[in-house]
């Protein structure tokens, strides 16, 4: 593994930052302190970082330029108007060079391809079904499909927590609407922990030289809970949230190795922040004036000797002679497009997911049926 890259959107910079929360967040502290990191300006009106961060491009060039809200029956949040990416993402440059990819949980990537990697799209990790017997694959969710049977069951169901997991979290938010508490923490945690999963797993035993992965928690927690930036150092559910997701870094730092660069983007929209670890990169500095979410992908190109000239912004860290990037040809670029650009979504799942759906039921019943009585 030579680069990895964690999104985490809607965890405030100011809280991973504060003095007293070293004993929190040690692994992205121990980054912030060996690397370049810091908030950065924000990036436009209503954007979504993915956007930026995927594309290097602006939101209204890239495609996703929208904005969250709760959604009515109190249960998170959904996007009041979802875009789809219209321009080239890394992930697809590095993949035409050559360069193994794996794309897990990124926004707006469900139906795209990578020719020598995989990408499990947001669809893939989504819970919309009650049971995890129900839960098949979305069309386009996961590419290629023939991985299904190594990472389907890496997901994890909100059926699949147990109230010890839950519990500690529960028991440190104030008392609210109880049943949608535990509803939209157990959709939150079950979504970021799946995409963990597959992460770990493909950064473990897959030979990728690049991992990008999303852990949306933090902006799926809507009006339910504290936000952690109001609330004191380790206080709240969203704090042990904190801790969680800096176990998860601490992971993937372990699995990818000490070569490996290492990446973590998130914050709010309107204050994104950036931490940058490994060869190359200045020890213990904050980026300086100018930097902004613009340069995290020709950064990421650059630690592979790339560069796309239409992207605003400039590489930060990685080689310093760098080639021209292809944008991918159409045969290497995944679905077919229609004349405004976006993806063509099949209506409804292909003879191929529809058997693979199957065969998990079929699983299903069966370990069922042994652990009867």
């Amino acid at each position: 593994m030579k680069a990895v890259l964690v999104h985490i959107p809607c965890l405030p910079w100011e809280c991973i930052a504060r003095d007293d929360a070293a004993q929190f967040v040690p692994s992205l502290l121990a980054m912030i302190e060996g690397g370049s990191a810091g908030p950065l300006p924000p990036v436009g009106p209503d954007p979504l970082m993915d956007g930026v961060i995927l594309t290097g491009r602006r939101p209204a060039d890239n495609g996703l330029l929208t904005r969250q809200a709760p959604r009515p029956d109190g249960f998170g949040t959904d996007l009041a108007s979802a875009m789809l990416l219209k321009t080239p993402t890394v992930t697809d440059y590095m993949d035409a060079a050559g360069i193994r990819c794996a794309s897990v949980n990124l926004r707006a990537t469900n139906f795209g391809a990578l020719p020598n990697g995989v990408v499990a799209g947001d669809a893939f990790f989504e819970i919309r079904a009650r049971t995890f017997d129900d839960w098949g694959i979305p069309p386009g969710a996961l590419a290629p499909l023939d991985m299904a049977g190594e990472l389907a069951d890496l997901r994890v169901h909100p059926e699949d927590l147990q109230a010890a997991q839950l519990g500690p979290l529960m028991a440190r938010e104030a008392q609210g609407d109880t049943a949608t508490q535990l509803r939209t923490m157990a959709k939150a945690l079950s979504e970021s922990t799946g995409a963990h999963s597959v992460a770990t797993h493909l950064v473990e035993h897959g030979a990728y030289d690049v991992c990008m992965v999303r852990y949306p928690m933090f902006a799926q927690l809507g009006g339910q809970f504290a936000e952690p930036a109001t609330m004191p150092t380790g206080k709240g559910a969203a704090w042990l949230l904190i801790e969680l997701i800096d176990k998860f870094v601490a992971r993937l730092k372990f699995l990818a190795g000490e070569d490996a660069v290492f990446m973590v983007t998130g914050g709010l929209e309107g204050k994104p922040f950036w931490i940058a670890h490994g060869a190359g990169i200045p020890a213990d500095q904050l980026w300086p004036q100018g930097a902004s979410l613009y340069d995290v992908a020709p950064s990421l190109l650059a630690l592979f000797g790339l560069k796309d000239g239409a992207m605003p912004g400039s590489a930060r860290c990685g080689r310093q002679q760098l080639v021209q990037a292809s944008a991918p040809t159409a045969a290497s670029a995944g679905p077919a497009v229609i004349p405004d650009g976006f993806p063509c979504a099949p209506a409804a799942p292909s003879v191929a997911q529809q058997e693979i759906l199957e065969r998990q039921r079929a699983a299903a019943a069966e370990a069922a049926a042994r652990a009867a009585p």
